[in-house]
């Protein structure tokens, strides 16, 4: 093959080489424009790595020195918890949220003002070659609309605002009922373990003054060697149950703390119970029982304000396809250089008749559904 012809190939094998490069890296690109996928794993079998480094974790809160000591009530428990557990704050910001919610709502009554100004500066060249002077403008124009009449559309949709927040204050209930729950439960459960605690201290101490007699009784010859290996065993045995049994009366104090939104290893002194009190009676009638329940438990409360809910949303379903009928005013002032200066105002009503809407808000029905 002459050189000539060679170099021509090489050349052309680098050109298509270099072209087909271009264009994988052309269309890599348009696969993925942003790069998102390079934080990816290679593979569905290789595990995802974190590229950048994660936030911290946040300290747990610690009880304030003057408390540290202090021994805690199931009511002071109680209030404690409820003033510092995450629930029973995330619930309350969802009520305040509700409560904003209903304000945007309840502002669609209120009318609208809107100023707005626009500045320009226009200079034109004429075709015969001279320049036409330049002209600085300002227009601020100052509107205020309102909406008359929208067949109840605003008054349905306050309702379920105001629905919404009855449902975001049920919800906070909730919260508080759950959270004292958990504080009741895990300080009785404490207590549970903390007595067991003293009865397996006392079996221990009991084992062990067996097992001496038992190795008294031995050394006398009056025991056998068996009586001495029960004796032991048992004594081990109580050891045991006793080592479980404060593992157990640790984890209780630490689901205690964590119900206060305080670090699991908090350690709290609690009350002992005033026994010989009598529990509250019950009302053993099924109707006194359903209507106390209406009157008090937030979940059927809850379920109540979601229908309230519901029903508002139909209403406003129902009003959004209606007509609907405005009035509006504005007031311009315009400034232009060589001019004098001119206002301008308008007054008008608006009439909105939603003809067709893409079934935006209504889709019709077709048939009928079987009985």
């Amino acid at each position: 093959m002459p050189p000539k012809v060679f170099s021509l190939a090489v050349c052309t094998v680098f050109c298509v080489a270099q072209g087909a490069l271009a264009q994988a890296s052309v269309g890599a690109w348009l696969a993925d424009p942003l790069d998102t996928e390079s934080g990816m794993s290679a593979s569905p079998a290789q595990a995802w790595t974190a590229p950048r480094r994660l936030p911290g974790v946040p300290k747990p809160q610690t009880l304030p020195a003057a408390e540290q000591g202090q021994v805690w009530t199931l009511p002071q428990l109680t209030a404690y918890a409820l003033a510092h557990n995450p629930q029973t704050a995330a619930a309350w910001d969802g009520l305040r949220a509700q409560a904003a919610g209903l304000g945007i709502a309840e502002s669609a009554w209120l009318p609208s003002l809107t100023l707005n100004t626009g500045f320009s500066r226009r200079q034109a060249v004429s075709t015969i070659g001279f320049t036409v002077p330049a002209r600085n403008s300002a227009n601020p124009n100052l509107t205020l609309s309102y909406t008359l009449w929208d067949f109840g559309l605003r008054a349905a949709k306050v309702d379920a605002a105001r629905a919404q927040e009855w449902v975001a204050g049920f919800t906070q209930n909730q919260s508080i009922q759950a959270v004292a729950f958990s504080v009741a439960q895990a300080y009785y459960q404490l207590l549970g373990n903390q007595s067991l605690l003293l009865a397996d201290e006392k079996t221990v101490a009991e084992n062990r003054k067996n097992l001496e007699a038992a190795e008294v009784l031995h050394r006398a010859g009056q025991a056998t060697i068996g009586a001495l290996y029960q004796a032991r065993a048992a004594m081990a045995q109580a050891q045991s149950t006793l080592a479980a049994q404060r593992q157990t009366v640790r984890s209780s104090e630490g689901l205690l703390a964590s119900t206060l939104n305080l670090g699991p290893q908090t350690s709290l002194r609690i009350a002992s119970l005033k026994l010989g009190q009598k529990p509250p009676q019950l009302h053993s009638a099924a109707e006194t029982l359903m209507q106390a329940a209406l009157a008090a438990n937030p979940a059927l409360q809850q379920a109540r304000a979601q229908v309230a809910v519901a029903q508002a949303n139909v209403r406003s379903a129902e009003a959004s396809g209606l007509p609907s009928l405005g009035v509006s005013s504005s007031y311009g002032y315009a400034f232009q250089n060589g001019y004098l200066p001119g206002d301008t105002w308008t007054v008008g009503f608006t009439l909105t008749v939603p003809l067709f809407t893409g079934f935006n808000t209504h889709y019709p029905k077709f048939g009928s559904y079987p009985c």
